[in-house]
């Protein structure tokens, strides 16, 4: 199964034995199984990174040559990655499985439960972690110590785009005082 373009899932094998009863797995995601990993290639990883921009223009988001080395570098994480043509490194599949979950109204954990500082930081232009999204996570975060910034230009992947130094600005200023 194809989640996004540039991407393929691999299958669970399926476990020895009897198959499970619905009764069983009622506890479970409704989503169809998505496998433990997926395989990424250059090409996937530019085109998730695009999908992410408001803009046909990526260089105000990347540097050139950025995309090919962070693809190098989770390629090289995996042994098996330069074996398979196009070159794709596994990526393991939780994130999307945490993904389907909340969009099926299963929170992963209880924002209520968290008296820590907290800082949430999102890039303005991200489409994965919402506005809104932060705005109403914030509100049910308990802890009197908690604050919500924006980086803008910045995406989903605002930790290794040109603005990424804002995004450690924050981080600094939060974590100063702790």
């Amino acid at each position: 199964m194809a989640v996004n373009k540039g991407l393929e899932t691999f299958e669970r094998p399926s476990p020895p034995g009897p198959p499970r009863s619905e009764a069983r797995d009622a506890h479970r995601s409704k989503s169809p199984t998505l496998g433990a990993y997926r395989l990424v290639t250059l090409d996937g990883v530019i085109r998730r990174w695009d999908a992410d921009l408001p803009t046909a223009n990526p260089s105000v988001y990347r540097e050139d040559g950025i995309a090919a080395l962070v693809f190098e570098t989770l390629a090289a994480l995996d042994p098996h990655s330069s074996s398979r043509l196009p070159p794709a490194f596994r990526c393991p599949n939780g994130p999307l499985a945490d993904i389907a979950r909340i969009g099926e109204g299963q929170p992963l954990y209880d924002p209520a439960k968290l008296t820590m500082p907290t800082l949430l930081v999102r890039g303005d232009d991200d489409t994965t972690s919402t506005h809104s999204a932060a705005v109403r996570l914030l509100g049910k975060i308990a802890s009197p110590q908690k604050r919500y910034c924006v980086v803008a230009p910045g995406s989903h992947f605002l930790c290794i785009e040109r603005n990424r130094a804002k995004l450690y600005e924050h981080l600094n200023d939060f974590f100063a005082p702790i």
